[in-house]
């Protein structure tokens, strides 16, 4: 009940044929389709906490991620409004950083190097 997306473990229907394999997949972490089905899909995991960010009513910074929605721009002030505007629909991703590879898959050039990690 409540869970629509489910498929039932009885049914032998097109469908639940269908979503069972992409739970199974999903649930393990591994891939569902394609020339790498049933492999592992790469997770990054570890964040570092930001070290001497001050809290603040309205911010949050977790996992990497940061939202501020303390900002406050008065609509008569033209050029913060600009700077707000201009930001908002940035990408979360540089377009120069991400590319295709020889094996069609998707890479994404860090700005600085991980520490500690090894390479290939």
């Amino acid at each position: 009940m409540g869970q629509i997306y489910l498929a039932d473990p009885d049914a032998d229907g097109d469908e639940a044929r269908t979503l069972r394999p992409l739970q199974a997949a999903a649930v393990s972490y591994r891939i569902a389709f394609g020339p790498r089905a049933g492999q592992k899909v790469l997770t990054l995991r570890g964040a570092m906490l930001r070290e001497g960010t001050a809290r603040q009513p309205l911010c949050a910074d977790i996992d990497g991620f940061s939202l501020h929605a303390a900002l406050r721009v008065e609509s008569h002030d033209r050029k913060r409004l600009e700077q707000l505007c201009r930001y908002i629909p940035r990408p979360a991703l540089s377009d120069e950083r991400v590319q295709l590879n020889a094996a069609g898959q998707l890479e994404l050039k860090l700005k600085t190097p991980w520490r500690g990690t090894l390479a290939n």
